[in-house]
């Protein structure tokens, strides 16, 4: 079986990188990583130029880690060539539990009582393990459901609402799919990518872990039936009740992430900000707004989201002109820059950033992104195996949606592996 450690720190192939300086005559340069799409790119030169021309000391060097963003960073770290400060999305345990980032203890004690007081608490718990808090978060992206009113009203399905229940929102998938079968129109893709997926699974109180993540919640006994319900729902939904394409369809629709949206083959789709900004440059050619995500199946709400932080990388030479860099660019004037480019809500309670998201009025429900902030909640940023094991996942409810197998089969083999996987990886890491 290959472990996630032994797959990221064996590499020896070096990515390739770019790096612009923000200023030249500073004294100390700072690197740090990079990744995402050309707007991203140019938000974090702005925010390295601003800090560099308030901080003339320093200069900022970028290294772009393209697509591949955690076996990219392994590789550089494993060949002694790791940034002062890493990119890390939702998967802090997956570095700090390798000893790859410093604790943030001691540099947050500088900034006085209360300084942690400006981020949301959900943001900086996914941000803490074993009781160490090791990275910031600067951007927050909650997923919220993009949906086309023009097919919504041509298929005579009523517009969905912010407190929408799971159940109002699978029979608006079903109505549209039906409907609109002649037209090719699907209600949505709910497994475009593991977030996706699970979204759903967590909406009906199914988790691939427990709480500290050290055990496979599917797996076990107690919840083992639960499990079983969620994964023949997903195998109805498309074999059935046909509201998702298959994942050949949705490869034929295309392969970005909104493109199938774009071309109003699907009604809807579960995103974050970072649409906007395409949105803004190519519009879409119909009438679409977002909605928060369905409320659970017991009513209750909880919200996924793409989380952007930084930490610092336990290796770098530069650990305080890191912090300083790192404090910028989670603050107010980092976070200003991020609802300036409108493709992520900055990641704290900063009223005059976020209020220059809410004065875009773009869509018309945008200020449902930073309402969907206060319920974030993914216990399966704590896994030590989390790719390897979301892999799988995908891997196995793939194969039972094209009827491969049955729901209890995938889920027996989901299973299987996730057991074995994760205890390697625990293994690999505490012996």
């Amino acid at each position: 079986m290959r472990k996630f450690l032994s797959l990221v720190l064996v590499a020896t192939l070096l990515m390739s990188v770019f790096a612009f300086t923000a200023s030249a005559d500073g004294e100390t340069t700072i690197t740090i990583a990079v990744s995402g799409s050309a707007s991203e790119i140019a938000l974090r030169k702005e925010t390295g130029d601003l800090f560099c021309e308030l901080n003339p000391q320093y200069s900022v060097e970028w290294i772009d880690l393209g697509d591949d963003r955690v076996t990219k960073t392994m590789t550089l770290i494993s060949s002694g060539a790791a940034p002062d400060i890493l990119y890390i999305n939702e998967n802090i345990v997956t570095y700090a539990s390798r000893g790859v980032l410093e604790p943030l203890g001691e540099y947050v004690a500088r900034e006085g009582e209360g300084y942690l007081d400006y981020f949301y608490p959900s943001l900086l718990a996914l941000d803490t393990w074993q009781d160490e808090l090791y990275a910031l978060p600067q951007e927050v992206s909650p997923y919220l459901i993009y949906y086309n009113k023009d097919l919504f009203e041509k298929y005579g399905v009523e517009l969905p609402t912010d407190d929408w229940t799971f159940e109002q929102w699978y029979e608006a998938c079903k109505s549209i799919s039906s409907a609109g079968a002649a037209d090719g129109v699907y209600g949505q893709n709910v497994m475009g990518w593991a977030d996706q997926a699970l979204m759903v699974l967590s909406r009906m109180g199914v988790e691939v872990y427990n709480e500290d993540a050290t055990q496979i919640w599917t797996a076990q006994p107690e919840n083992y039936d639960k499990a079983l319900e969620a994964f023949t729902f997903f195998a109805n939904a498309y074999l059935e009740d046909k509201i998702c394409p298959t994942p050949s369809e949705i490869t034929a629709m295309g392969k970005a992430f909104d493109q199938a949206f774009r071309n109003q083959l699907l009604a809807m789709d579960a995103a974050g900000l970072w649409n906007l900004p395409t949105y803004l440059d190519e519009p879409l050619n119909f009438n679409w707004d977002v909605v928060m995500s369905p409320l659970s199946t017991d009513g209750t709400r909880t919200n996924r989201a793409g989380i952007l932080n930084w930490g610092i990388y336990s290796g770098s030479n530069n650990k305080d002109a890191a912090w300083e860099l790192l404090k910028f660019l989670t603050g107010h004037e980092g976070q200003m820059i991020v609802a300036k480019y409108n493709m992520a809500l900055p990641s704290a309670y900063d009223e005059e950033a976020n209020q220059l998201i809410v004065d875009s009025h773009f869509p018309e429900n945008v200020e449902a992104f930073i309402k969907a902030n206060e319920f974030i909640e993914q216990g399966d940023s704590f896994s030590v195996a989390e790719d390897e094991i979301n892999t799988a996942l995908m891997a196995e409810l793939n194969s039972m949606v094209l009827g491969l197998e049955s729901p209890e089969e995938a889920l027996n083999n989901f299973n299987d592996f996730a057991v074995e996987t994760l205890e390697e990886a625990l293994d690999s890491i505490y012996g």
